[in-house]
């Protein structure tokens, strides 16, 4: 049922991540379930129903992913209209879940960017020739935790469309406050740019990519930092209104918004 409800705390609201991210898991283990006969022989129809149920439930997040994608080139040649957007065909292929996204892996390299702070990047290069576009991917979780490590797999897949991949990390709340990682995103592009003849990188062409608390350092840095050489950012779900979301936090049962926001701006809105 967290595949479809809002979780009430904050471990019912991680498990709802776990079973969404990895509902084919669930799905194998009720399916086990219902082929494994029951203790009590009265009780098998209401396990078979049970069991039913549950993978309805469990297939939601599929069904989801299905329909958005079905509807994604339309709306975005709705809202962006004389845009021009390539969309590959859709494909359902559920055995990834199995096998792994990544069929060629691109090995990555870690570079230190800011000696000053001990800031490093993981580096994975294009897996094409010439001076190509770098994608500059910025960590979520809450401006206090997270590296670069997360999002291996979108990594690798930029790299194999063609696009350099730097994954930073950035000093952390509490311990160092806004606009601290602003500038750690700046110090990165600096550094990139200085050895874009070593890397391949074409210096004029940056792309800043952020997930959830990386969103908001991607969006504010690309409105903030006026640099020519900043192409295009994308957020995803990082928050845009840091007041109205400090003045209607999420609640504190699942997670404390409020005092993560103090934590990252160093005292109250």
């Amino acid at each position: 049922m967290l595949t479809v409800f809002r979780a009430p705390t904050n471990h019912l609201w991680y498990l709802a991540i776990l079973v969404t991210e990895f509902s084919w898991v669930f799905i194998f283990l009720v399916l086990l379930l219902i082929v494994l006969p029951a203790t009590d022989p009265t009780y098998r129809t209401a396990q078979f129903l049970f069991g039913l149920a549950a993978i309805g439930f469990l297939l939601v997040p599929y069904l989801q992913a299905m329909s958005l994608a079905k509807k994604l080139l339309p709306d975005f040649q709705e809202n962006f209209a004389g845009a021009a957007f390539h969309f590959p065909p859709l494909q359902v292929r559920p055995w990834l879940f199995l096998t792994g996204m990544a069929t060629r892996k691109t090995v990555s390299r870690k570079y230190e960017y800011d000696a000053v702070n001990g800031l490093s990047l993981d580096f994975y290069p294009a897996q094409k020739d010439g001076l190509l576009p770098c994608v500059v991917v910025v960590h979520g979780g809450s401006w206090a935790a997270g590296d670069s490590l997360q999002l291996p797999e979108l990594n690798l897949e930029l790299a194999r469309a063609g696009y350099h991949v730097a994954s930073i990390n950035y000093r952390l709340a509490p311990g160092h406050h806004y606009p601290a990682p602003l500038e750690d995103l700046q110090q990165a592009i600096l550094f990139l740019q200085q050895n874009a003849g070593q890397l391949n990188i074409d210096k004029t062409r940056f792309v800043l990519l952020g997930r959830s608390a990386g969103g908001q350092i991607a969006l504010s840095a690309a409105y903030t930092m006026h640099n020519p050489s900043l192409r295009a950012v994308i957020d995803f779900y990082g928050p845009t209104d840091m007041v109205w979301g400090y003045e209607n936090p999420t609640s504190p049962l699942v997670l404390d918004s409020r005092k993560i926001m103090e934590d990252y701006l160093g005292g109250t809105l």
